[in-house]
C-alpha cells in the first residue's frame, strides 16, 4: 500500500510540473523547463525542446 502511495505522489508532481510548463516562458532557445525536485546539489528537471 505504501508503495501505491509513493508511485502516486510522483504521478501528481510529474503532472503539475507538465502543467507547469505549459506556463512557462520560452527561453532564449524556445525551450522551457521547470525543476521537479532537488537533492542537495542536484535537480531534476522537466524540459520542453522546440521542434
Amino acid at each position: 500500500m505504501k508503495s501505491d502511495t509513493c508511485r502516486d505522489r510522483i504521478e501528481q508532481q510529474i503532472i503539475r510540473a507538465y502543467v507547469r510548463l505549459a506556463t512557462e516562458p520560452d527561453g532564449a532557445d524556445g525551450s522551457r523547463t521547470v525543476t521537479l525536485a532537488r537533492f542537495g546539489g542536484l535537480e531534476v528537471r522537466l524540459t520542453e525542446v522546440p521542434q
